[in-house]
């Protein structure tokens, strides 16, 4: 079953409060994790506040302490989840020890959780996080033992690192531990999961690229690096050895063929296959390049495995363009390949290609996928499925 969590931050909309549910006062590090991950919202569009109480109608970041017994007891029976806290004469669970005795000899008391699916299980050394969405808002609890617990807890969702943890319905339990950077990835991963994306962010009148939300969105499942080019500066051959997929990411830059970065950085690639996506992305050798603005897409060809989940004749509305910059437009008859979406009903060049994906076995890039239209303008539950579709089909051998 997949876990929700590894759509965080994806099921919030775009205004979510940080709320610190246990304690009087709001804990230093929490105020030091909500700024990491204020930059992080705002790298996918949405906005981060820390607040102090529950906005009812707010989608939620929820964090507390299993010791906060009454706030987070209610919390927790709200999702089905019984907090007991218990001393060595009252009848502990079957499947747990008995409470700890402190040094003056006094039992200490313990707190247990029954969670159905899982059973009765001691919180030492636990965190807890519970999804709790429906269609008017969306929550993500979290509650730990220490307040260093929550901290990691924050970190450990941010980087979807829910290795080792048990899941049941809408709730994930994890072993309390250090914060997941202290748990890298291998150090060199193997090159068949590796993703190289390039963000241009070069050009005129161009805003953002999509480059922030491809990793956020592939991270999960492979080794993804991003390089900025503005940042960065241009790859070289070496920069770019080792990568299975490269993503080059124009987003909504205007550019010409002549000085394109990502051209530039597509003619340094020695093997693997790419995903070219954004206003300016065509390799296509033709004299003249057309440009019209783009507002809607049709799904054409759902045999091809880049459209599964989608449906024939689907029509996609893209969200606004926030630099107004025109997309170009690629003409069927400069394309021998497969034609997966199509400019829409409302878009001028109506029925022209706007992704499109070939594979050519004799060339050092065997697969290559155009899409010519900025990615962030999909609305996010398909830009999530044609980025996991991609990248699969990217990462295969062939076939």
């Amino acid at each position: 079953m997949r876990n929700a969590l590894e759509d965080f931050p994806y099921l919030f909309g775009p205004q979510v409060d940080l709320v610190q549910i246990s304690g009087d006062r709001v804990d230093p590090r929490l105020i030091t994790k909500g700024g990491t991950l204020q930059t992080y919202f705002e790298e996918t569009g949405r906005s981060l506040t820390l607040r102090t109480d529950v906005v009812p109608d707010h989608d939620a970041l929820l964090v507390g302490l299993f010791s906060d017994v009454e706030t987070v007891k209610a919390l927790l029976a709200q999702n089905g989840i019984t907090l007991t806290t218990v001393v060595a004469e009252d009848t502990l669970p079957a499947v747990q020890p008995k409470a700890e005795q402190t040094s003056n000899g006094a039992t200490a008391p313990e707190q247990y959780l029954e969670i159905p699916a899982l059973g009765a299980l001691s919180v030492k050394g636990i965190t807890l996080f519970i999804v709790d969405c429906n269609a008017e808002r969306c929550n993500i609890s979290i509650v730990a033992e220490t307040a260093e617990s929550v901290a990691s807890a924050v970190e450990r969702l941010a980087n979807h690192n829910f290795v080792g943890c048990a899941q049941a319905g809408a709730t994930t339990l994890c072993a309390a531990e250090g914060a997941p950077e202290a748990q890298p990835k291998a150090t060199e991963p193997a090159p068949a999961k590796r993703i190289l994306v390039i963000s241009v962010e070069a050009g005129e009148g161009g805003v953002r690229t999509s480059a922030a939300d491809f990793v956020n969105m592939l991270d999960d499942i492979y080794a993804v690096t991003r390089w900025t080019i503005p940042d960065d500066g241009q790859p070289t051959r070496t920069d770019l050895e080792g990568y299975a997929v490269y993503i080059i990411d124009s987003g909504d830059y205007a550019g010409s063929l002549s000085d394109s970065p990502a051209f530039q950085a597509i003619d340094r690639i020695s093997s693997g296959n790419v995903l070219l996506v954004g206003a300016q992305p065509l390799p296509i050798d033709t004299a003249e390049f057309e440009y019209a603005p783009i507002n809607d897409l049709v799904v054409a060809n759902t045999t091809h495995p880049l459209l599964e989940g989608l449906t024939a004749g689907e029509l996609i509305t893209l969200l606004p363009s926030e630099s107004s910059v025109p997309a170009m437009i690629i003409s069927g008859n400069d394309v021998e390949s497969a034609i997966l979406l199509t400019r829409g009903p409302n878009s001028p060049s109506t029925g022209s290609p706007a992704l499109v994906a070939a594979v050519d076995e004799t060339s050092d890039i065997n697969r290559i996928v155009v899409a010519a239209f900025p990615f962030y303008r999909l609305p996010e539950s398909v830009q999530r499925t044609l980025a996991l579709n991609i990248a699969a089909w990217l990462m295969a051998d062939g076939d």
